[in-house]
């Protein structure tokens, strides 16, 4: 082998930028909440990626940003 065989040998290949993103995809991340047991979940359409977080129905932030009182009783 000579020199510059062994040069174009040493050279790395740029490595395809992967994502944080891409690696997360459907799986489900539990948290986002403080207030509840909320999960996320990461797809992408088109090559927009798009986080969702679910509340659980008892979410206190949830229901006041709803404009919600579930723990409220009603009367007849």
């Amino acid at each position: 082998m000579n020199r510059p065989e062994r040069r174009q040998a040493a050279k790395r290949k740029t490595p395809e930028p992967v994502s944080l993103l891409d690696a997360l995809l459907d799986q489900r991340i539990t948290g986002g909440c403080q207030d509840c047991d909320a999960y996320q979940d990461v797809t992408r359409v088109d090559g927009i990626y798009r986080i969702t977080i679910s509340h659980d129905a008892t979410c206190p932030w949830l229901n006041a940003r709803e404009g919600v009182d579930r723990g409220a009783r009603r009367t007849p």
